[in-house]
């Protein structure tokens, strides 16, 4: 699966790609296989948070790139350990991950329970609501 995490500035975009979370092996060789191409310039990808940060040719949009990550990751996945064929279905879409819900569960379900409120709350309320203090954060 493949998750667009942060698409806001040109040439470059935030996936979250869930076969990297914890597959170092996978990362490099999505790393290499993406390189490979021209209208990427630059893929990091961290098993660590299962996200890949993708620079690329300003002429593409954000949807075009996850495409040449979608498109790599299932030609990577399609394989086995010996390179051999193996099937596995595309990889759906990448959908975009709401802001607030990046911003965790318990944020998550709070601003969902009442979106419309939450924009007029003052500080204190806000922290108050999500369990912490200003000075502490999130």
């Amino acid at each position: 699966m493949l998750d667009i995490l942060h698409a806001k500035i040109p040439g470059r975009a935030r996936f979250r790609v869930h076969a990297l979370s914890g597959e170092p092996r996978t990362g490099a060789s999505l790393e290499s296989a993406l390189s490979g191409n021209g209208d990427i310039e630059h893929a990091s990808a961290s098993a660590l948070t299962g996200t890949l940060l993708v620079r690329f040719a300003n002429h593409l949009s954000h949807a075009q790139a996850a495409e040449l990550v979608r498109t790599a990751l299932h030609d990577l996945l399609s394989r086995d350990n010996d390179g051999e064929e193996r099937t596995v279905p595309p990889p759906s879409p990448p959908e975009p991950v709401a802001p607030i819900a990046r911003l965790g569960s318990r944020l998550g379900a709070a601003m969902a329970h009442d979106a419309e409120l939450w924009p007029r709350l003052d500080v204190a309320e806000t922290a108050a609501r999500l369990e912490t203090d200003p000075e502490r954060g999130l």
